[in-house]
């Protein structure tokens, strides 16, 4: 990661990719995107397809502290190779894949799908377009949470009707998120299913699960 300064119009890399990932080694995987967040005096980060939870200390320089394995049950990744990964190799399943990262000064959540294996995908044919909406139906949404000095939760599965989390501010707080209503009814012409929803239920779960 850079910090680009808008004065001088220059770039200068800040955060480099911890000895401990596997974008570290020659070996070549599935395209990653990267979450990221702030809280207090540190930076956490995760790569999409990578179940670690990189630490950086935040000081005059941002320094690399620790990489953390959130222990998955369901992740399901494409092997590394010795070449670049093709579209048609990306696509043969769908791979796990974290989305989102939220933090308070006392617990980090992380939410991720579990990812679809190809033999799932070619069975119920999820190549075609008339079944892409029944990806929820396969692929598995999780959040797990990472209390400071004792660890990992329990994996929290997220029921399929949310499509988005949009924040959490802290576990023992309610949060909103986006409903995934479109796939799972049908609308008249001019009717519209509800933007946004309260979960607090949802919320109320997380506060309990590192009990």
């Amino acid at each position: 990661m850079e910090l680009y300064d808008l004065k001088t119009k220059t770039s200068r890399p800040v955060i480099r990719t911890p000895l401990s990932s596997k974008f570290s080694t020659e070996e070549f995987f599935g395209r990653p995107t990267v979450n990221f967040t702030l809280e207090i005096d540190s930076l956490y980060l995760t790569f999409s397809n990578e179940s670690l939870l990189h630490v950086y200390a935040m000081g005059d320089r941002i320094r690399w502290e620790r990489s953390i394995d959130m222990e998955p049950t369901d992740f399901k990744l494409l092997p590394g190779q010795k070449t670049t990964v093709t579209h048609q190799e990306r696509i043969t399943m769908n791979e796990a894949q974290i989305h989102g990262m939220y933090a308070d000064p006392n617990h980090i959540m992380v939410t991720y799908y579990g990812g679809i294996d190809s033999e799932t995908i070619v069975n119920n044919s999820l190549k075609d377009r008339e079944n892409f909406s029944r990806y929820p139906e396969f692929r598995k949404n999780y959040i797990k949470i990472y209390k400071q000095g004792e660890g990992w939760s329990n994996e929290l599965l997220i029921p399929s009707k949310i499509k988005i989390i949009l924040n959490i501010e802290s576990v023992e707080k309610p949060f909103y998120a986006l409903r995934n209503d479109i796939s799972y009814q049908k609308t008249g012409i001019g009717e519209k299913p509800p933007y946004s929803s309260g979960f607090p239920a949802i919320s109320q779960s997380l506060s309990g699960t590192m009990a």
